[in-house]
């Protein structure tokens, strides 16, 4: 597989991928470009390579392992933009190599992909912290020899703050109140106030509905029925299961 170096600027890096496209002979077709499309967020990354007239953007057979050095790129423009302004510069690389030899770049922020990756993120929330939770031991004092019926789990937002209570309960309906390691503790309050933000006041405000509080009812296994044991509420009103607007 063709690997490219790491430290290289933009522009050498476009160079190198026209070159490797270019040193394709067998997809190289009279007046037809090809197009290498990368697109990014949150340090995942997906890429693709097609014929620009090809409307179904068909994946062509070319070994192109580019993602690191493109990546490093990424990173580091829009760490500085970030810094000026909170705002990401771009998320999307196309660049459009003709067989001539000649190409143009376009490095684009798609909105709607950052929309849709943040969606699944937020969706995932409580599931991810339940099943992190339990298969990874992070309980200061919880003895797993001892059956738990479930744990109840409740976040809130309080004066801007995010704030949780944890709790096991056993077959006999007794309550037993579990400390997180101090680590974990941070990282879930960090985890609880981004969710908060990007559903209440970020790029997701549109598509879900206002909460402030949520409670998950976690079983043994880790594994949560999002229909069951996923609550979200608004001052202590309980919303619809559809949390998050349909039709998005």
């Amino acid at each position: 597989m063709y690997q490219i170096p790491t430290k290289m600027t933009r522009f050498e890096i476009e160079n190198e991928i026209k070159n490797v496209i270019l040193s394709d002979k067998k997809l190289l077709h009279p007046n037809e470009a090809i197009c290498y499309e990368a697109k990014y967020n949150k340090g995942a990354s997906t890429t693709s390579i097609y014929y620009k007239n090809d409307s179904k953007k068909q994946q062509l057979d070319l070994e192109l392992d580019l993602l690191i050095s493109i990546m490093g790129i990424y990173n580091e423009e829009n760490s500085k933009q970030q810094q000026l302004s909170n705002q990401l510069v771009w998320n999307t690389v196309i660049l459009e190599v003709n067989t001539d030899g000649t190409y143009k770049s376009q490095y684009l922020y798609d909105v709607e992909k950052v929309k849709a990756d943040e969606l699944i993120t937020a969706q995932d929330f409580s599931a991810s912290l339940a099943n992190h939770l339990v298969n990874h031991y992070l309980f200061v004092n919880v003895k797993f020899k001892r059956k738990f019926e479930r744990i109840i789990w409740t976040f809130w937002i309080k004066d801007g703050l995010p704030c949780f209570d944890l709790y096991s309960i056993n077959k006999k309906n007794q309550k037993f109140k579990i400390d997180l390691l101090e680590y974990y503790e941070d990282s879930c309050k960090k985890a609880l106030s981004e969710h908060y933000e990007a559903t209440n006041n970020g790029i997701l405000k549109d598509v879900w509905k206002p909460w402030n509080k949520i409670i998950i009812s976690i079983p043994p296994s880790g594994y949560l029925n999002e229909n069951e044991d996923i609550a979200y509420y608004l001052d202590d009103v309980k919303l619809e299961k559809d949390f998050f607007l349909k039709g998005y």
